[in-house]
């Protein structure tokens, strides 16, 4: 039986490094080895990518931790995705171009649908037996939003962002996205075309 595995981003040290935690504590509390994120290359099994988050969550132990991770993202941190999409002309060619990528990095595919009026981004998550954790799934809507900040230098909120689990605390997300955070039937982000 195949297992897919998914590389983990060589940002994590110095983000984590940023936000003044050890990575030997997330790595002890996900059951991970404590070198991991020390060696050259690594690639995880969704379950393992589901710990290491919930080892943030646990170091971390702040219920806004997407907030957190959005506002300490910084445009300087070479991530060739992110670099990538801050060379796009537009949103709509930069999640195209972390789509292609997302897959190989995180358990999700990021699904992009544009009509005459909007543009839908969808984080689905392929790990059918593994529900990703809350937080995890709303800093990846987060940082959509964060990403369309970063290359117009302005403030870009969506028209509406759903997801099928609401965190415990709601008013910080809405005062960030400019909309109210809603539970859906799927993990989506939506833009006005303009």
């Amino acid at each position: 039986m195949h297992s897919t595995t998914y590389a983990l981003d060589s940002t994590w040290r110095p983000l984590l490094k940023d936000l003044g935690v050890s990575c030997a504590n997330v790595l002890r509390r996900a059951g991970l080895p404590e070198d991991l994120l020390l060696r050259p290359s690594v690639r995880l099994e969704a379950e393992d990518f589901h710990r290491f988050w919930q080892g943030i969550e646990a170091e971390i132990a702040d219920p806004l931790l997407p907030l957190r991770l959005c506002r300490d993202v910084r445009s300087e941190s070479f991530s060739p995705p992110l670099f990538a999409a801050l060379c796009s002309p537009n949103l709509l060619v930069a999640a195209q171009r972390i789509a292609r990528y997302k897959a190989l990095v995180a358990p999700v595919r990021l699904e992009v649908r544009e009509d005459q009026q909007e543009v839908a981004f969808e984080f689905v998550w392929l790990s059918a037996g593994n529900k990703p954790p809350t937080s995890l799934v709303v800093t990846e809507l987060l940082f959509v939003v964060t990403l369309a900040r970063m290359g117009t230098r302005e403030v870009v909120n969506p028209l509406m962002v759903t997801t099928t689990a609401l965190p415990l605390e709601t008013t910080p997300y809405a005062d960030f996205l400019g909309v109210n955070l809603k539970k859906g039937s799927a993990h989506c982000i939506t833009f006005s075309k303009a």
